[in-house]
């Protein structure tokens, strides 16, 4: 993954600071805390020391109090630095401009362009103004009569060192450092209102002078000092080195699935599609000796330092790093590190939002920061100063000189420097300004990803060279948290900000820059000048997603470009069909699809295709919805997934679109259930239709559907069933065709069971039903019984013969399994509930009478049977051969009269009906000569 970046923005004063290690003298005894440093009328020069300049050394966290400063270089614990009143002179020749030490109440640090401040290891202050490419310097000594000069600070302590310079907002406060390797002795202190510096001790927790502390597990050597311009405080900051563990990514070129269904879904590894895409691959990095900037503010009240952070260096050597560092007028701060003579130079830019975190957090942070890309800029000796002009160009010290120009082209710094008689007046280990540079940072706006893994890599380019550059990471919206610079730049001169994805590799492994898609982003720029806009425009393939930006030509001027990228919006629907559980692969019409099923796609309204990508703009919300014919099937819609989120949502459906592919899947659930249901239906009588039990076959002569009076079940459409039923009450008959089949009325329902008219799937005569795909069909058997009612009707005068003497029995023909006669059946001359019965209709029954119990010797003539016919005649029948209709109620009688004294006739024959006897006599014709002979017995009823 790219060098994690951050903010930077112009600058107020970089202090860097080599810090020398000198031997301490023998214990002092430490001066008043926050005094006027006394310094003598003619003061020497600075103390002379050895060309070995302090670095950082590796350490581990240790405990804020006295420790041993540096290796070769230690300070005994709770011991004191001895005072010195004064910096002592080893022979050096006192610079240029030097006055007695006064300052002058009032008096400000100079803050135009092209001036600057410089402090030496002995505490000496010198203003350097830099004029047609020279320099010239005046030293800053105190002075009742000068009006231009700050005055110096000088040194408290014997072995200390001056370092860490930095200028105030306007000039009208400066800080220094007075420290050895790692022990900070004190912290000096210019007031413009009072004119003087003043001290102030910093003690250990043992109250002894000289404290070194740790950030971050790293002890702190301050080599560099600053002013924030907005709250006025002090900082100071130096490089160290630790063991670091930390992810990286880097992005290769992979083949991906993409599913139109979530993760877990059955369907997941069923349906999508292989694509290729970038892919931000973790790995995890453990760097040994990582050179790392750490930062800490002074806390003035209470006299002490307060960890801050730290930020990991990349591309850098892990020793003898060091440096200066300056805020910009937003308050970002710009430090800039130094490998050493002939080494690569980089400046870190931590924005201010980063420094607001620290000061707010209870422990050390990591920065959120970026990184310019590390040049060699052909310098000799450490860099351990940075000033800014308001132009943009830099001052660049070292323990050789000043070097000035252009700090983003490599190897381009003029190669004048001051002083040019090589510093006879001591070593400077600090430059500062008080002049905000001008600046140039690059930001990226990514409005949303069109896939969740997009990534991009901003950089600033100058005459073709990286200035700086950094990759976003992670998938939030917004204004990304890394960024390029700010950084120096030149007014008036031109810089290209660029973008592409971030580099990769291919599939071998060769490292590569994928271009950006110009089909799933919309890329725009705009540039601004301390807050206003002043340029503008489109990126895109055309330009190869780069533009020319020129810094205006102001002083002071921070430059601000941000890259906009906004993906599009697609939108493709895909159909899922499920019919009768059985899951059908994606598409509108797949393979295998039964007949008549259909669905047309529609997205606002407007008819659509199926799986095709459409595209949008601004557009928030799509409603999707579909049309569907199923023939008798039903259909249940539902939005299955959306984005590859489990939704069940029905439709329509209102849709809001994310940036990128959004997808959709319509699952229609197809209920095709072919059901066949048979009924028994009773028509008269008191039987259940549960009598009966009634079955469905298929052509195989399995039975599919079976039931006692009533039966459903799930049938296979388009086949041929026979319908049945078995022998139930036998006083019934189901209705038949002529032929003899019985009927089965078979119609479809809907949904509440009521038949819908016009639709008879009975396939007659042969009690066979074919039902179509979805269809819920009813057949209905209807089984009948029938009445017959048994009257008895006396005619003739006699008080003896009455109706209620006489009984009737009905026998039925044989041939059905349990028909039994109806006996009994008690004589009346009116229809009653006694006399009705029920018999199988269309059957043959035989009727007799007789004579109930007591009345067997009852004589009686029988004249007739009848049945009483529609038009209430009554006409003769024949009573062994009754067969009543299903349905239909017969009522018959017997005529009987009494009998009378039979008439002889001449020749010796019976005139008119014979006389019966007995309740047990039928209607047949006894022997005519028997029969007579024995009424003709005197012992024989008289028929008179």
């Amino acid at each position: 993954m790219a060098v994690t970046l951050g903010l930077l923005d112009a600058s107020f004063g970089l202090l860097s600071a080599s810090a020398q290690t000198l031997p301490p003298t023998t214990t002092p005894t430490p001066t008043e805390t926050a005094q006027p440093v006394e310094e003598p009328a003619e003061p020497a020069g600075p103390t002379a020391s050895t060309d070995a300049e302090a670095t950082p050394s590796e350490s581990a966290t240790q405990d804020p109090a006295v420790t041993p400063s540096e290796e070769g270089a230690p300070v005994e614990p709770n011991a004191t630095p001895e005072a010195t009143t004064a910096p002592t002179s080893e022979g050096l020749i006192r610079p240029r401009g030097m006055v007695s030490p006064m300052s002058v109440a009032g008096t400000t640090a100079t803050c135009s362009a092209g001036t600057f401040y410089s402090i030496t290891e002995a505490g000496y202050v010198y203003k350097v103004n830099q004029t047609s490419g020279a320099f010239s310097s005046t030293y800053q000594a105190n002075s009742s009569t000068s009006t231009t000069s700050i005055g110096s600070p000088g040194l408290t302590y014997a072995g200390s060192r001056a370092n860490s310079l930095g200028i105030g907002k306007g000039g009208s406060t400066a800080y220094a450092l007075e420290a050895n390797g790692s022990q900070i002795y004190a912290v000096k202190t210019y007031s413009a209102a009072k004119g003087t510096w003043t001290s102030t001790d910093i003690r250990n927790t043992s109250g002894t002078v000289g404290r070194t502390y740790a950030v971050d597990g790293v002890t702190m050597v301050p080599v560099t000092g600053v002013v924030d311009p907005f709250t006025g405080k002090y900082y100071v900051g130096g490089y160290g080195v630790k063991s670091i563990t930390e992810t990286r990514y880097r992005w290769e070129q992979q083949q991906v699935w993409v599913s139109y269904y979530p993760v877990g879904s059955p369907y997941y590894y069923q349906y999508g599609y292989w694509t290729t895409q970038w892919v931000e691959v973790p790995y995890t990095v453990t760097t040994s000796s990582t050179p790392v900037f750490i930062l800490m503010e002074y806390d003035e009240a209470n006299r002490t330092f307060k960890s801050m952070g730290s930020f990991p260096i990349t591309g850098m050597a892990s020793s003898a790093l060091n440096g200066d560092m300056a805020f910009d007028a937003a308050g970002n701060l710009l430090a800039v590190a130094n490998e050493g003579s002939g080494g690569l130079t980089s400046v870190i830019s931590i924005p201010s939002s980063e420094i607001q975190r620290a000061r707010t957090s209870t422990t050390p942070v990591v920065f959120k920061a970026s990184q310019s890309t590390p040049k060699p800029f052909g310098l000799t000796g450490d860099v351990n100063g940075l000033a800014f002009s308001s132009d943009g160009r830099t001052y660049i010290g070292s323990r050789n000189g000043v070097w000035y120009g252009d700090y983003g082209k490599e190897s381009k710094v003029r190669s004048d420097y001051w002083p040019n008689d090589g510093y006879q007046y001591g070593l400077v280990t600090d430059l500062a300004s008080c002049a905000t540079p001008s600046t140039i940072s690059l930001q990226k706006d990514v409005v949303g990803r069109y896939g969740a893994d997009d990534n991009f890599r901003i950089v600033i380019e100058q005459s073709s060279d990286i200035y700086g550059e950094n990759t976003t990471t992670g998938e939030n919206p917004g204004i990304q948290t890394e960024q390029v610079g700010p950084l120096p730049a030149i007014t008036g001169t031109s810089y290209t900000i660029r973008e592409t994805m971030p580099r990769a590799t291919d599939a071998s492994g060769n490292p590569i820059t994928p271009p950006i898609d110009a089909t799933k982003y919309d890329v725009s720029y705009k540039c601004s000048a301390n807050g206003t806009q002043f340029a503008s425009g489109v990126l895109s393939s055309s330009n190869n997603y780069a533009a020319q930006v020129t810094v205006p030509n102001t002083p002071s001027v921070a430059v601000n470009c941000v890259i906009t990228n906004t993906p599009r919006k697609a939108l493709a629907v895909r159909k899922q069909w499920v019919v009768d559980g059985t899951v059908y692969p994606l598409g509108d019409t797949p393979a295998g699809l039964p007949a008549g099923l259909t669905a047309d796609l529609i997205l606002d309204g407007q008819p659509a295709q199926w799986a095709t990508k459409y595209t949008y703009d601004a557009t928030e919300r799509v409603g999707i919805n579909e049309t569907t014919t199923a023939g008798r099937c039903e259909v249940k819609q539902s939005l299955q997934y959306y984005n590859g989120t489990a939704m069940n949502s029905g439709l329509p459906y209102d849709a809001g679109l994310k940036y990128g592919e959004n997808t959709a899947v319509i699952k229609n659930e197809v209920t095709c259930d072919t059901k066949l249901t048979l009924v028994k239906q009773v028509e008269g009588g008191n039987a259940k239709p549960e009598e009966w039990s009634l079955t469905a076959k298929d052509p195989s002569g399995a039975t599919t559907v079976s039931g006692a009076g009533t039966a459903t079940a799930t049938v296979k459409p388009d086949t041929q069933y026979s319908l049945a039923e078995s022998t139930g009450n036998p006083l019934y008959v189901p209705n038949k065709t002529a032929a003899g089949d019985v009927i089965f009325t078979c119609v479809e329902t809907d949904a509440s069971g009521n038949p819908i008219s016009g639709t008879d799937f009975t396939d007659t005569p042969d009690s066979k039903v074919t039902l179509p795909k979805g269809a819920d069909v009813k057949c209905t058997v209807v089984n009948r019984t029938a009445k017959l009612t048994v009257q008895k009707h006396v005619t003739g005068d006699s008080a003896t013969l009455t109706p209620d003497k006489f009984q009737f029995t009905a026998k039925p023909a044989s041939g059905v399994t349990g028909l039994n006669p109806v006996a009994n059946v008690p004589g009346a001359n009116t229809t009653t509930t006694t006399n009705t019965f029920n018999v199988r209709p269309g059957h043959n029954y035989t009727v007799t009478e007789g004579t109930t119990p007591g009345n067997e010797n009852l004589a009686y003539v029988n004249t007739a049977v009848e049945r009483l016919d529609a038009n209430g005649n009554w006409v003769a029948i024949d009573p062994a051969t009754i067969k009543v209709p299903a349905g239909e109620h017969w009522t018959i009688r017997y005529v009987n009269t009494s009998p009378g004294a039979p008439a002889l006739p001449l020749t010796g024959g019976l005139t008119g009906m014979l006389p019966i006897f007995g309740a047990g006599s039928a209607l047949g014709i006894l022997a005519l000569a028997a029969w007579y002979v024995l009424r003709r017995k005197p012992t024989g009823p008289l028929l008179g």
